[in-house]
């Protein structure tokens, strides 16, 4: 903490500066910080340093959004950006560290309203190679709207430290595609909140790959009577990375529906952790929800921690939860072998395939392709 009490010796906002202080970082006793504290490190408020070029993206997307040794806020038809500063009010993330701590700093926030439909929308948030960085991103979809955003996590160093706040608000009958692909190698927290209107729709898709510690609690709150979210997740990790993705599925309104499925993959020393809840509030009746996860372990010292909770408070519902964690079946390799497909090569194909119902879930078939490799590439490494 003397980093954070030397980081605040001059806050923007004394009473949120007070209450980082005083709540502290999260411990070992923190149960949804268990297994990630340690992995977290140690904090660096210096400021950022980039590197000159960012990694390419694969098919087209207007860029809204660049982060990097500056923010750029441009505007494209249908959507505003604007940079301003934000009351202090939380809604969802009220005890979260790392939020308080933006609030405390006079960390500046990006609007994105989106009025009507539009293009895919890439938001590249280029990482540090070294140094802190901190973003907070409000954006709001306008009622009936359809749209595609790509949330392109980018760039970085392990020496670099960011941490980032999304706040989305999606309007009645809106129709949302998002994309998270986090592939910066910058050590990372996340926390993303998406409020849903009534019959609004969500598609999301995180894709968590390249950081050496990445930590995202997201939590998705049906509000509307009749929203729905699919949400699919796949976690590819390697070598000594730490990946943790805290979820919280809220159904809030009636007649909700909600359907998760979280793939993990796990190879070298590395760890991957997943919490899923889903809690049917009081007066969410016929809500229906399901989560499912399913855990592939590829070596002997590889860690995978896995946890789905479900809260039932409301009559007349349908919900399900379950979790499975196993290595390749043997069966299958040898049967590839006996067809000549070397053991590597079978191995890659079929750790692929098991993540294949997620990567399903991205619309764009040419950015399902690279990604398809990249996971290819990480088991074979």
């Amino acid at each position: 903490m003397s980093a954070v009490h030397a980081h605040l010796a001059a806050p923007a906002d004394l009473e949120q500066a007070e209450r980082v202080l005083a709540a502290g970082l999260p411990t070992a006793k923190t149960e949804a910080w268990r297994y990630s504290v340690r992995a977290l490190g140690e904090f660096d408020f210096a400021a950022p340093r980039y590197g000159s070029e960012a990694l390419a993206w694969p098919g087209q997307a207007h860029d809204v959004l660049v982060v990097g040794p500056q923010i750029d806020g441009r505007s494209v038809d249908g959507v505003q950006v604007s940079l301003a500063a934000r009351p202090g009010e939380l809604a969802a993330g009220e005890a979260y560290f790392f939020a308080r701590l933006m609030l405390a700093d006079g960390t500046p926030c990006v609007h994105i309203e989106v009025a009507r439909t539009v293009a895919p929308l890439r938001l590249s948030l280029l990482a540090p190679l070294s140094g802190y960085q901190a973003l907070r991103v409000v954006i709001t979809i306008a009622p009936g709207a359809e749209v595609q955003l790509i949330e392109d996590l980018h760039g970085g160093d392990p020496a670099g430290f960011v941490n980032r706040w999304f706040e989305v608000r999606i309007g009645a009958h809106a129709s949302v595609q998002w994309l998270r692909w986090q592939r910066h190698a910058a050590r990372s927290v996340q926390r993303t909140d998406i409020a849903l209107a009534s019959e609004a729709r969500l598609t999301y898709c995180a894709m968590e790959c390249e950081a050496r510690f990445a930590r995202h609690d997201l939590d998705v709150r049906l509000e509307g009577q009749g929203a729905s979210a699919s949400i699919n997740g796949l976690a590819v990790v390697n070598g000594r990375q730490h990946q943790d993705t805290q979820l919280s599925v809220r159904h809030l309104a009636a007649g909700a529906s909600s359907n998760t499925r979280w793939r993990m993959i796990a190879s070298g020393r590395a760890r991957s952790v997943f919490n899923g809840l889903i809690h049917v509030s009081p007066g969410a009746d016929q809500s229906e929800a399901h989560l499912k996860t399913a855990n592939l372990l590829l070596s002997a010292h590889a860690e995978i921690n896995t946890k789905p909770e479900l809260i039932i408070e409301a009559d007349e519902v349908v919900c399900s939860h379950g979790a499975t964690v196993g290595q390749l079946d043997d069966r299958a390799l040898f049967y590839l072998q006996s067809r000549g497909v070397p053991l590597e090569e079978a191995r890659r194909m079929l750790t692929v395939a098991f993540g294949g119902d997620v990567l399903s879930a991205i619309s764009n078939a040419t950015v399902r392709e690279v990604i398809a490799a990249v996971i290819a590439d990480k088991v074979g490494q």
